[in-house]
């Protein structure tokens, strides 16, 4: 447990210096989510093209996410947008921890089908080992630290696409007793990936009975 924590404190510390880095802007993580949420919720603002209702080719989850946090931090007086923007890059880096606890399920799973994921690290430790080189491999890769504190959603979908290839890896396992419980958990998690960004909706369909 203590060397499970020590890897979320190691990714938590990766993705804060990236943020303290103060990486390059992406256009995206404006255009696309922050400016239609504005939009919506002021009557001003300019909308890409992808945003036309003839058009629309951008799903409204992700601007309507930031959307209900701008409103709640409007009631709490913080509507500068520049603190805003430091807040969305924050919570994403608490955020994105959810996809390394995903990222050991799937390889505690992957590394030793049979065995239940809350068992003991030491009942077997090549399933713990699994897991933990996983949940490594997400928490200190380059390119998803960089740019988790960013308002793009590509990384974000890490958090529901892992948890829900985590819960149906788990739910195909000859040990599983939960029936649909698994599926139905599964399918909700890569439901909420594929609407918040539609082009990675596919992945979904990598899931079998």
């Amino acid at each position: 447990r203590l060397l499970f924590l020590g890897v979320l404190g190691i990714a938590l510390a990766a993705r804060i210096a990236a943020f303290l880095a103060r990486p390059d802007i992406y256009p995206d993580g404006f255009f696309q989510y922050l400016e239609p949420a504005w939009w919506k919720l002021h009557g001003y603002g300019w909308l890409a093209w992808e945003w036309s209702p003839s058009v629309w080719l951008r799903s409204w989850v992700p601007p309507g996410y930031y959307g209900a946090w701008m409103v709640l931090l409007g009631w709490l007086g913080i509507d500068e947008p520049a603190v805003l923007y430091d807040f969305f890059a924050l919570h994403w880096c608490v955020l994105s921890l959810a996809a390394v606890v995903a990222a050991y399920r799937i390889g505690f799973v992957l590394a030793h089908p049979r065995l239940e994921p809350a068992s003991s690290g030491d009942a077997d430790p090549t399933a713990f080992a699994g897991g933990i080189w996983a949940a490594l491999g997400v928490a200190l890769c380059p390119v998803v630290a960089y740019f988790t504190p960013q308002t793009v959603i590509d990384s974000a979908v890490l958090v529901p696409f892992g948890l829900g290839l985590a819960a149906w890896l788990e739910a195909i396992r000859p040990s599983d007793r939960r029936g649909l419980r698994g599926p139905l958990v599964a399918g909700l998690w890569l439901g909420l990936g594929s609407c918040l960004r539609i082009p990675y909706a596919p992945l979904a369909v990598l899931v079998r009975p």
